[in-house]
């Protein structure tokens, strides 16, 4: 994957493509580099991996689905 906005909630990493949209803010791929970051919690990446090195240990990553029942604390 290439570029997209990540957000880091609740120990999982989201992952918007091309467009995240709210009702007080849309953010679209092609103007990335015209926000100000964070805007509720976006941020902007080149890659996943650069994602998951900014946000460290807010995430974990699952290896097994059931994982979503019970998350590590």
């Amino acid at each position: 994957m290439t570029q997209a906005f990540f957000k880091a909630i609740d120990g999982q990493l989201f992952i918007a493509p091309n467009l995240v949209k709210s009702n007080s803010y849309e953010l679209v791929i092609a103007d990335h580099a015209s926000y100000t970051y964070p805007v509720d919690g976006w941020y902007y990446f080149v890659t996943k991996e650069a994602a998951i090195e900014f946000f460290g240990e807010l995430i974990y990553e699952l290896e097994d689905p059931e994982e979503l029942l019970d998350p590590p604390e």
